[in-house]
């Protein structure tokens, strides 16, 4: 977990000309937090990063809890997410928000938000800092690497008896 606390220790310090950050893709919320759900949202601000998600990962966000708080909503975690950010974001005026949500959404978004919290657009905040490869990361990339080779090495192995 101190590489999670890490991460979003590092979005937190990147947070350039907003005061908080949506994080919706979901490629990202698993990077900055390690939750695999279909469902969640991480709101990142200098006083608080929050999970939100609904009932059905109740159990198993539990270990995420050692990173962050995690709100469990009940319906329209997008629309509950941001009319929250008063709570979520405290003293947030500018959140911003991953270019991957729908305009649609981003309007309707932009309805539920609390007066005085404008949303705007930041993008590749979270990507650029999953650019930079932690130790951790590369072992793990190294491991992978030693196994494919292993298992190319069998197939030559087993295609030179065919």
């Amino acid at each position: 977990m101190p590489e999670r606390r890490d991460r979003i220790r590092r979005a937190v310090e990147a947070l350039d000309g907003v005061d908080a950050l949506l994080v919706t893709d979901l490629l990202n919320v698993r990077y900055l937090t390690g939750y695999t759900g279909s469902n969640g949202i991480v709101v990142l601000s200098p006083a608080r990063a929050v999970l939100t998600t609904d009932f059905r990962y109740q159990e198993a966000v539990g270990p995420l809890r050692e990173v962050l708080d995690v709100e469990i909503l009940e319906r329209d975690i997008a629309g509950m997410t941001v009319g929250a950010l008063g709570e979520l974001a405290p003293g947030a005026a500018r959140v911003g928000f991953e270019g991957s949500l729908a305009y649609a959404e981003v309007e309707r978004l932009r309805g539920l938000a609390p007066a005085g919290v404008e949303l705007v657009p930041v993008d590749g905040l979270v990507e650029r800092l999953r650019i930079v490869k932690s130790a951790t990361e590369i072992a793990a990339t190294r491991h992978a690497s030693d196994i494919l080779e292993q298992c190319y090495r069998d197939l030559e192995i087993g295609r030179a008896h065919v």
